[in-house]
């Protein structure tokens, strides 16, 4: 998962797709999108959280679902939420 993913999640709830859909997020990592570039400061003692990119809380928003550690998305459907 990268910011243009994130981000990408961000416009959809902006235009109101929430209102017809659910979004469901897919990332092969165990963990939210993090900072790749400043990862070697998490060694340094830079919390994870403090790495990840966007807020937790899109994720805790209804109708969009967070898929983690392992979780792969071979296609990619339409599905008008019930």
């Amino acid at each position: 998962m990268a910011w243009s993913d994130i981000s990408c999640v961000e416009q959809l709830i902006e235009r109101g797709a929430l209102d017809q859909y659910r979004l469901h997020v897919f990332s092969e990592e165990p963990m939210r999108a993090y900072d790749r570039v400043h990862l070697s400061e998490y060694f340094s003692g830079r919390d994870a959280e403090s790495l990840a990119l966007g807020e937790a809380s899109l994720y805790q928003t209804p109708g969009v679902i967070l898929h983690l550690g392992g979780a792969r998305c071979w296609k990619s459907t339409v599905h008008a939420a019930k």
